[in-house]
This record gives structure tokens, C-alpha cells and sequence, in this order.
């Protein structure tokens, strides 16, 4: 790899676009577009590129287990707003959903399309209603 072309990937770390960190890199405007794209499959270049971003993303990138605990804090009510409140209901569902779509066990595929799981939570929302008046009272 050259030193163009090592500029050329490291403006495309620090940017996310291809052309103009082709331009920034020193090769011409003209048809930059089409050669960054070509440049971004170069294996050289893809590879630096991966080899630079994956400790970046290894620290930025929450860990499945670090998701399931925020989304149980948020179905449970433990995390709190900038005003110091408790989630609406509306986003403990979500929450509650988005638990239920990586924790389920879909040996039953059929048992849990869209339509049956938003009947299920329906026929759970009165009791969720009540505990988040019970929370809201304390």
C-alpha cells in the first residue's frame, strides 16, 4: 500500500465517505466517486481498514449481555430520565419485546409471529397497567 492510498484509508476511518476522503488523500476530483468504491475493495486497504476500525468497535459496541441488562432495567423500571422518571409503559413493552425476541425459544416459529406476540403482550397489558400504577404511586 502506498502513502495515497494509506491517507486515503485512514481519512475513510476518520470520515465514513469514500469520496472525499479520496479527494483529501490527493487524487483528483474527477471520477472519485468510482475509484474510492475501487480503492475500498482493494484487500490492502480492507484490510488496514478492518485491522484500524476493530479495536474502536470492540470498545464502542455494547456486549449482547451488556443489551439484555439494559432492556431488563427498562422492563423493570430502573432506569430513570433526564427528569428523574421512571420509563412510560409504552417503552417497558418495548423493552419487555425486544427481552422476549432474543430470550424466546422459537422451536415453535408459528407460536410467535408478530400477530400472536402482540395478542400475548394485549392480553397482558391490564396487569402491566396496574404494576406501573403501583410504581408510579410509590
Amino acid at each position: 500500500m502506498n502513502d495515497k492510498q494509506r491517507a486515503f484509508a485512514d481519512y475513510y476511518i476518520e470520515t465514513g465517505n469514500a469520496t472525499q476522503s479520496y479527494i483529501k488523500a490527493g487524487y483528483s476530483e474527477k471520477g472519485a466517486n468510482r475509484s474510492a468504491n475501487k480503492l475500498l475493495s482493494n484487500a490492502d486497504i480492507a484490510a488496514y481498514i478492518a485491522e484500524r476500525v476493530r479495536p474502536t468497535e470492540q470498545k464502542r459496541i455494547a456486549t449482547g449481555d451488556e443489551v439484555m441488562e439494559f432492556f431488563t432495567a427498562v422492563m423493570k423500571g430502573e432506569i430513570k430520565d433526564a427528569f428523574d422518571l421512571p420509563p412510560s409503559l409504552q417503552d417497558r413493552l418495548n423493552a419487555a419485546k425486544e427481552l422476549a425476541k432474543r430470550t424466546v425459544d422459537i422451536g415453535n416459529k408459528e407460536e410467535y409471529e408478530k400477530d400472536n406476540f402482540m395478542d400475548a403482550l394485549k392480553e397482558q397489558l391490564p396487569e402491566v397497567m396496574e404494576k406501573a400504577g403501583e410504581i408510579v404511586e410509590t
